[in-house]
């Protein structure tokens, strides 16, 4: 028996990588990167103001007061995703919608709420500090900075990231093709008739969505019988088109010693036999031609946690 560190330990340390694939970004969730990401641009890639107000230079405001207003002319309104082609002069300003650019000339932005305007004027009462309300060029990520280091699992937050990097596809590995192997004489499909000392295979639909979970895609390799001969046939035709391979069950001399002989009959080597942990024990781990194959018990409790 093994204990539970070192199984993991023992896998990890042989475990091959799958191919490099070029995937478009929105398919690549879950997927691992096999490169570093650097940033193509700065980001923000433009100074840009975090509120709807006014855009204005700072210097100019610093002897306002209530009852000493400085009054502005307001040239134009900028919006988001127009760039401004304007400079703003000492007596001007100019609205700005929040994540718009500010316009050449100004250095700070003054929220709507704090400013009194009619028509072309508006009136500021209000001392300000450069750079209030607003988001400056780069201060977020640099360009050719690195965002994302390889092997890094890609999550939502990730493909943030990518997108903003500019990247439309994404060098990722394969998904692992794990093939999933029901035996047992006393196992039949969900969609068909319970019959007397039959029980539904529980096992398929818990594995295939364990796998999806870690990133693999999961083929099933249907229900076997207990027939060593049965079993080794499907593993040796099955197992060059995959990954790895999971096995659950076996017969009624014990799952754990068919398995292994089953195993050894396809010329697979056997790296472990049990685990130090319950449930789950019974779990014969084996590898061929740098495929694992993983034998777990028939008990849905068992072959979860394994």
């Amino acid at each position: 028996m093994i204990e539970l560190i070192d199984a993991r330990s023992l896998i990890l340390k042989t475990v091959q990588k799958t191919p490099v694939i070029l995937k478009r970004l929105k398919e690549t969730l879950n997927y691992v990167l096999t490169e570093d990401i650097k940033s193509d641009i700065n980001y923000p890639p433009f100074t840009r103001s975090k509120m709807d107000g006014f855009a204005v230079c700072s210097k100019e405001l610093i002897q306002v007061s209530p009852g000493n207003p400085l009054i502005l002319e307001i040239l134009e309104t900028v919006q988001a995703g127009v760039n401004p082609n304007f400079p703003l002069k000492s007596d001007q300003t100019a609205k700005i919608m929040t994540g718009a650019p500010l316009p050449e000339g100004a250095d700070a932005v003054v929220p709507f709420e704090e400013v009194s305007w009619q028509g072309s004027k508006a009136a500021f009462t209000q001392k300000i500090t450069t750079g209030q309300h607003l988001s400056f060029e780069g201060e977020e990520i640099k360009k050719g900075q690195l965002v994302l280091t390889k092997d890094k699992i890609i999550g939502p937050g990730e493909l943030v990231i990518l997108a903003l990097s500019g990247k439309e596809k994404v060098k990722v590995y394969s998904r692992p093709r794990t093939g999933i192997l029901v035996t047992g004489e006393e196992i039949t499909d969900v969609g068909k008739k319970l019959e007397k000392a039959k029980i539904r295979d529980t096992n398929s639909c818990m594995l295939a969505g364990q796998v999806k979970l870690s990133g693999g895609y999961p083929v099933s390799l249907g229900i076997a019988g207990d027939k060593k001969d049965e079993i080794a046939g499907i593993i040796s035709s099955s197992l060059p088109e995959l990954d790895l391979m999971i096995t659950t069950g076996g017969a009624a001399a014990g799952e754990y010693d068919l398995t292994e002989e089953v195993f050894q009959s396809v010329g697979a080597e056997i790296l472990f036999r049990r685990v130090a942990m319950k449930p789950g024990n019974y779990l014969v781990a084996a590898q061929k031609e740098g495929k694992f194959l993983f034998g777990l018990s028939g008990s849905p409790s068992g072959a979860f946690v394994s």
